[in-house]
């Protein structure tokens, strides 16, 4: 990887985020915050060569320049680079993994009230069949991310995502996973669909948990509509992204 990538992948992210701190103060919506613009964080680093690819590597400079920014663009200086993206994020039959970052770093930048002026209502009334083909852990982070944008009014959608849409595994196939494991606690939190607190309470309790099964269950805690809310939303780990 090149110096000034690592360099910027390094610092891609603050620790808190004062994002939209207007508008949410719950706790389960600081720490959904966090977690959307975590996740989407991911999918940009899975998939910066996608995006670097689409803009023929000629923009390096300013990816990194929004890396180190957390994400948002500085305009005017990355006009160009920000329109490969938004050329990028409307071309999915083209390159549907530049398609899947582009909408990515495009939300991390709506989210974060940076310089970027599209709101992408188009977006997601174009395409949003094309990002239900999307792996499912990219689907759920770029599904999630429009919920907030909605729910934020940031985005103005037709019809907005589904409950089905934000999740990464469905409860029936999760539950068959728990208990095929034993893990009868998070079976049961899953199965009354306990509340944000209480979800929020069992994960700051259970993290950093490291089994995929747990994972999945804390994951699906967080992106039900009740969402998960830990007693300190801006310092609680970020469920990790897989």
């Amino acid at each position: 990887m090149l110096p000034l990538l690592r360099r910027a992948n390094a610092a891609i992210w603050p620790r808190r985020s004062d994002t939209l701190a207007h508008m949410f103060t719950s706790s389960s919506d600081v720490f959904r915050m966090r977690q959307v613009l975590g996740d989407l964080k991911s999918v940009v680093l899975s998939g910066q060569d996608a995006i670097l690819r689409f803009s023929q590597r000629a923009h390096v400079e300013s990816y990194a320049r929004l890396m180190s920014n957390g994400g948002r663009f500085r305009l005017p200086e990355d006009k160009d680079f920000y329109s490969d993206v938004l050329l990028a994020a409307a071309m999915p039959d083209d390159d549907f993994p530049a398609f899947t970052t582009a909408t990515s770093i495009l939300l991390i930048d709506l989210l974060q009230d940076g310089d970027g002026t599209d709101r992408l209502y188009w977006n997601w009334d174009a395409f949003d069949e094309q990002y239900r083909l999307a792996d499912p852990h990219i689907r759920a982070a770029i599904m999630n991310a429009f919920r907030m944008g909605f729910e934020a009014g940031s985005v103005r959608p037709k019809i907005p995502p589904s409950s089905a849409d934000c999740l990464t595994i469905g409860e029936d196939i999760l539950k068959r996973r728990l208990r095929a494991a034993g893990l009868n606690d998070l079976l049961l939190a899953v199965d009354v669909d306990i509340s944000a607190e209480d979800a929020g309470a069992f994960w700051e309790a259970e993290a950093p948990a490291k089994n995929p099964d747990q994972l999945a269950a804390f994951r699906y805690l967080y992106e039900r509509p009740r969402s998960l809310a830990p007693a300190n939303p801006q310092m609680a780990p970020l469920i990790p992204w897989s």
